[in-house]
């Protein structure tokens, strides 16, 4: 560890143990740097060899944007860091303030394709959206190109953050090895049972998804919060009278790995919203590692990963009738399911894992620290 440096992350939105910042990333730069998190949390204290420094919940959205991240950036301040790393859009303005306040090294976590991921908010009136995302679009650029440097979770926010000129590396958020490798999988015991761990929406197609199952006499476990309180009312009114969906709310590892053992697919059908079109959903490669195939909307950056490697099914989001075809070809198809969930495994354990992106931000931090003294 090099005792003399001094990094912070800081997040107003994520939760303090968000799997990319803490899991991922803190955890392998604690491995080298003194490691602190600026984050809604209950108390300071210190979890594997990463000092938390909390935020008090905010009560809403807008004291979230507003007093927690004037808080957060005070926080800031005050741990004299050689480095600051934000993983919130919210937090540009803030973060711009602190480089001109410490001189520090700054670093942009971009997440999400925010002007894209706007166009999708349901709580914002659909009339202005449009314009909305064209103003935080300029805003987002304006202040992105006074940071040192935009670590982006895809390559195509990396592209986009190119075009405009930052530099910018994309450090994908492919899984942790060690967390579904070890599944043991019996396919001559699986029932036709399929599953989706996620955030449940309808924009990540969760009505077709139900069609689907409720079409092809399968069996359905889903897993992880709704988005909001409407989708969850309406959804379980479903499920109440469908035996064959289990809802099972929010899961720990073990839980979700059970889940995956008793499964012959999982399902990732995302609906072709902009923000969804460029984007790499996560738990894609979690299906994979786990040795699962997956069904998956057919948007080209999945199909140039699942096709090319024979690891699932593509098909069309909208279409029901593709998504059951699919779901009854891999329960009919038990040993090739298999096979192709081994595909899956391969090339995650090849390609799409978390330990070489964890060297890639690793290289950036000596590259950004040697390039400042």
């Amino acid at each position: 560890m090099n005792n003399n440096i001094k990094i912070v992350h800081i997040s107003t939105v994520h939760k303090s143990f968000d799997t990319r910042i803490f899991y991922k990333e803190l955890k392998t730069l604690s491995q080298k740097y003194k490691t602190y998190f600026i984050v809604t949390h209950p108390k300071e204290e210190i979890i594997e060899n990463i000092k938390i420094i909390p935020l008090p919940k905010a009560k809403n959205r807008l004291e979230r944007m507003t007093k927690n991240a004037y808080l957060a950036y005070k926080k800031a301040i005050e741990q004299k860091a050689q480095v600051y790393h934000f993983h919130d859009p919210e937090l540009l303005p803030w973060m711009i303030k602190l480089k001109e306040q410490t001189n520090s090294i700054i670093i942009y976590d971009s997440h999400e394709d925010l002007p894209k991921q706007i166009l999708g908010k349901h709580y914002i009136p659909k009339f202005i959206r449009k314009p909305l995302s064209k103003i935080i679009e300029k805003i987002e650029n304006f202040l992105s190109k006074k940071v040192d440097y935009v670590i982006a979770a895809t390559p195509y926010i990396r592209d986009k953050f190119i075009k405009i000129k930052c530099d910018s590396i994309d450090i994908n958020n492919y899984p942790l090895i060690e967390e579904f490798i070890d599944i043991d999988h019996n396919w001559n015991e699986k029932e036709k049972t399929f599953c989706y761990i996620g955030l449940v929406s309808p924009i990540r197609g969760i009505y077709q998804i139900i069609e689907s199952i409720i079409k092809t006499n399968s069996k359905l476990i889903l897993a992880e919060s709704f988005d909001n309180l409407k989708t969850q009312n309406n959804l379980m009114n479903i499920i109440k009278k469908n035996k064959n969906i289990q809802y099972m709310g929010i899961l720990n590892l073990q839980e979700i790995k059970k889940i995956f053992k008793q499964s012959i697919a999982g399902l990732s059908i995302l609906l072709p919203l902009e923000n969804h079109i460029n984007s790499q959903n996560t738990k894609i490669f979690e299906y994979m590692s786990a040795g699962l195939p997956v069904i998956v909307s057919n948007f080209p950056v999945y199909k140039e990963i699942i096709e090319k490697n024979n690891s699932g099914i593509c098909v069309d989001p909208l279409n029901v009738d593709e998504i059951s075809d699919a779901i009854n070809y891999l329960s009919n198809n038990i040993q090739e399911a298999r096979k192709i969930g081994q595909n899956g495994k391969k090339i995650v354990l090849e390609k799409y894992n978390w330990n070489q992106e964890a060297q890639k931000l690793l290289n950036l931090y000596d590259y950004l620290l040697n390039r400042k003294q």
